[in-house]
């Protein structure tokens, strides 16, 4: 099962609003900005750095008992030009499975209605969907079907 939501009129991205979404992002902040000198000069500490930032985008948007977690793992990055979203983004892709399907929206964020589906469910409304999880819900779709998820 994946979470999935509907972005509400306060997400970042205007032309993201009101469109479907798997996958809880954002951008890197000036926290993350932060620790850059310590990313170039010490490129070992890459992993670090970018999850950090995956941390901080999860416990700015969800409620979820950290108790549930394990910890994330790197799916794909995803590079797509073909829309004015893309040209200004790069994606980095990680899976996290909770042990129990208990999240909540923080109040006052960019994310409507959570829920949780399988990956037939997704396919099946795929184009209620953004681009980048149309992507990804295709690419999941064969991970799965390779029996790598």
């Amino acid at each position: 099962m994946y979470l999935s939501y509907e972005r509400t009129e306060k997400s970042w991205e205007e032309k993201l609003r009101r469109k479907r979404s798997i996958g809880i992002g954002g951008h890197v902040n000036i926290i993350d900005r932060s620790q850059l000198p310590l990313f170039i000069t010490h490129p070992e500490k890459t992993l670090s750095f970018i999850l950090q930032s995956v941390w901080r985008e999860i416990n700015e948007e969800i409620y979820i008992n950290s108790g549930t977690l394990n910890d994330p793992h790197l799916v794909c990055f995803i590079n797509d030009d073909s829309d004015a979203v893309g040209w200004k983004h790069f994606g980095i892709v990680w899976l996290l499975r909770i042990r129990e399907p208990k999240v909540s929206t923080k109040k006052g964020g960019g994310l409507g209605k959570l829920e949780f589906g399988d990956l037939p469910y997704l396919a099946a409304h795929k184009y209620d969907y953004e681009k980048w999880s149309r992507l990804l819900i295709d690419y999941l779709a064969e991970m799965e079907e390779r029996g790598e998820i």
